[in-house]
């Protein structure tokens, strides 16, 4: 004679089971799937719109991409002097790199640019990382700084 109450408890442990693994085999697909697409100017979000306006006044991006990688959909804006801009899926600026043009100096915290004149004068930002929990920028003479981006405290140099 077999317990009627241990069939519910290990039919919930099958399904249980079977969907983790769905779920797992899910992520790990989309973990993998990756596209890269052209889009219009005007279908960015007006946040991206909106820096590109403020902070490259005049100038025509030649290239928009969207991009969805790892879960994460990004945009990057090039110039037709080469300047690139990245933009999280809200808009907001990721990383802003050029040969020719420093980093808007608005956009630069002031903590970092006092460190920067005091440290390295009249060295110029050419590009600037911004993650989560910290900001790195990359000078003229080749020189990498990481500051908290919390309290600006330079966390790491590379050259």
């Amino acid at each position: 004679m077999t317990d009627m109450s241990a069939r519910p408890a290990k039919k919930i442990w099958t399904i249980a089971i079977a969907a983790v693994a769905a779920a797992a085999i899910v992520l790990f697909a989309a973990d993998n799937i990756e596209s890269r697409k052209p889009v219009d100017f005007g279908s960015m979000p007006q946040q991206a719109k909106d820096f590109m306006l403020t902070h490259y006044p005049g100038e025509t991006p030649v290239l928009a991409v969207r991009e969805f990688e790892d879960l994460h959909k990004e945009y990057k804006v090039s110039f037709k002097d080469g300047t690139k801009v990245t933009f999280d899926r809200r808009g907001k600026w990721t990383k802003i790199e050029s040969r020719t043009k420093e980093v808007p100096a608005c956009i630069v915290p002031s903590e970092a640019s006092a460190y920067i004149e005091r440290n390295f004068p009249g060295s110029r930002i050419f590009e600037i990382t911004r993650e989560r929990n910290e900001t790195e920028m990359k000078l003229d003479n080749g020189i990498e700084l990481t500051f908290d981006s919390r309290g600006w405290e330079l966390m790491d140099i590379d050259d």
